[in-house]
């Protein structure tokens, strides 16, 4: 897991605090080029921007992982970056605690290292964004960002209260996800059936069809209370 912190300019190739090289030419009596620490820390500074954008900086803290690595993940580094450059949809099931979000975040970052457009959201907070209350324009933004990223996990689904609204906000953003074929990384505590009842047939048809189903609950481990 890496640090919040990109490493500092200066190497011992480069010896500046600015991370330039300094090459002589005539007649000018030298020319600057990147050193590679200070590409390095750009590609890093980028990578970190992107997360934050994505909003999955955070979620990767050592303090609220800090049991790292892949060790519990019920999904190959492999197998997660296949399903990354296939596009297609995935739905994490399981308990509280059993690694799904932290999976879904890992699924993210490989979307962004290869150079796709990724937005993690909670299903409660994004619909917070949605109601009428919220400001029009930001909330118009927000749900074009919703429907046209490439990749977007939606955090917990199932866990909202079901109102007509809740049901139609869902399936506007499912179906026509679904059928522009945008990747969509789904989470949640309840099995994948359970849509039909707490969502709507509709959605859940369409998730149903489309997304590789991976159930988390083979230990039925809470990793944040141990």
């Amino acid at each position: 897991m890496e640090s919040n912190t990109p490493p500092k300019l200066g190497c011992e190739k480069c010896n500046s605090e600015d991370g330039f090289l300094k090459k002589p030419r005539e007649p000018l009596g030298f020319e600057l080029t990147l050193c590679d620490c200070r590409i390095l820390r750009e590609r890093i500074n980028e990578m970190i921007w992107k997360q934050k954008n994505a909003g999955i900086w955070k979620r990767m803290s050592k303090e609220r992982y800090p049991f790292g690595g892949y060790e519990f993940n019920h999904i190959e580094f492999e197998k997660m970056r296949e399903i990354v450059l296939q596009g297609a949809w995935v739905f994490l099931t399981g308990g509280a605690g059993t690694g799904k979000t932290y999976t879904a975040v890992i699924l993210a970052k490989i979307a962004i290292a290869f150079e796709k457009t990724v937005l993690f959201e909670n299903v409660a907070s994004a619909l917070d964004g949605l109601r009428p209350s919220a400001d029009e324009q930001k909330r118009a933004e927000f749900k074009k960002r919703l429907i046209n990223t490439e990749v977007l996990v939606l955090d917990d689904i199932g866990h909202e209260k079901a109102s007509e609204w809740v049901r139609e906000q869902l399936y506007l953003i499912v179906n026509q996800r679904w059928q522009s074929k945008r990747q969509t990384i789904f989470t949640s505590n309840f099995p994948l059936e359970d849509l039909k009842i707490r969502i709507s047939s509709a959605v859940y048809s369409r998730v149903k069809g489309e997304s590789l189903e991976i159930n988390f609950d083979s230990d039925g481990k809470d990793r944040r209370l141990t």
